[in-house]
């Protein structure tokens, strides 16, 4: 069950009913944000292009009784029948970000044009408020749920104006019909800038297009279709480094007891490294000292571009 907080969380007024996802203030009807903002930035019909319409209802069906089952525990604490492994992997993917749910679908507002259900708002082990978005799609889409959790947080200050949220996450559980987790994860996601989120709802309350290439060109589109792919990659390049390095440590400790310097067979050749001093060069001592020396010996290249990834 959600483990409370001294946190207290100003109510937001909206009325919202879950079932239709409809929400009204003092009588006015609010839009939800999926289909108008991010469905603007991001259309649907470019990100699901590919798959059939009675696919995508069904994912959705399935994504919503995951999520309701989550929802579920933490407000009775009992997990739903046929759904225990995929709350057990909810819980165990807070835990180890250290993040402790406060309350769960927690409604904000710009109390304008638009409102919406915040999944799940968590404390970190430092009391900072973060908010938490679950997908249970079988590819994360990345620029959408930033987005959709940059406008969370920003309206969880309207909503709240004294206090402020810190991180933002998005809870990833890819399930099959038979509610077996085929893989899943828990990432920090960074906040897109508010002049874009401004742009998007001057468009969107003005029926205007929205140019995402103003901001990024066609970066999203590309990102989009290869990041799965690149997380994947990544996780399996450290695995097998991993297992190499075990194995290389292995074959070392062989070689060190039974003192072979050196084994050739057709496909590889090891050679044992005996420990020796290793001498370095302190180049910014030497800068500091001769200045004249170091200009004297030193040169300049062009480095190619390139870029520096960082799997969240």
């Amino acid at each position: 069950m959600v483990k409370k907080k001294n946190i207290v969380l100003a109510e937001s007024g909206v009325d919202y009913d879950p079932v239709p996802h409809t929400y009204s203030y003092k009588g006015k009807e609010l839009k939800g944000i999926t289909g108008t903002l991010i469905n603007l930035a991001y259309p649907k019909s470019k990100t699901y292009k590919d798959i059939p319409e009675e696919v995508l209802n069904h994912a959705a069906e399935r994504g919503s009784a995951c999520h309701q089952a989550v929802g579920n525990y933490y407000d009775v604490g009992i997990s739903s029948t046929g759904y225990e492994g995929i709350v057990d992997k909810a819980v165990e993917l807070l835990k180890s970000k250290e993040l402790t749910p406060i309350r769960f679908e927690y409604v904000v507002t710009d109390y304008k044009n638009y409102a919406s259900p915040i999944d799940i708002v968590c404390v970190n082990a430092k009391d900072e408020i973060c908010i938490v978005d679950m997908k249970f799609t079988a590819k994360l889409h990345y620029p959408e749920v930033t987005l959709q959790t940059s406008i969370y947080k920003r309206w969880f200050s309207v909503v709240n104006p004294k206090l402020k949220a810190k991180h933002q996450y998005v809870l990833w559980i890819h399930t099959n019909d038979d509610h077996e987790v085929l893989d899943n994860g828990i990432f920090e996601l960074d906040t897109v800038d508010d002049t874009f989120i401004d742009d998007l709802i001057d468009c969107d309350t003005n029926g205007k297009a929205f140019d995402i290439a103003k901001y990024y060109g066609d970066l999203p589109a590309k990102v989009a279709d290869v990041e799965g792919y690149i997380v994947t990659l990544e996780k399996l390049i450290k695995e097998k480094t991993e297992e190499m390095d075990n194995i290389k440590a292995g074959l070392c400790e062989l070689m060190n007891k039974y003192n072979i310097k050196q084994y050739s067979s057709a496909h590889i050749q090891l050679t044992r490294v005996t420990p020796k001093p290793r001498i370095s060069f302190d180049q910014k001592r030497f800068k500091e000292e001769h200045a004249d020396l170091f200009e004297q010996y030193t040169k300049t290249t062009e480095v190619k571009p390139s870029i520096r990834l960082t799997i969240k």
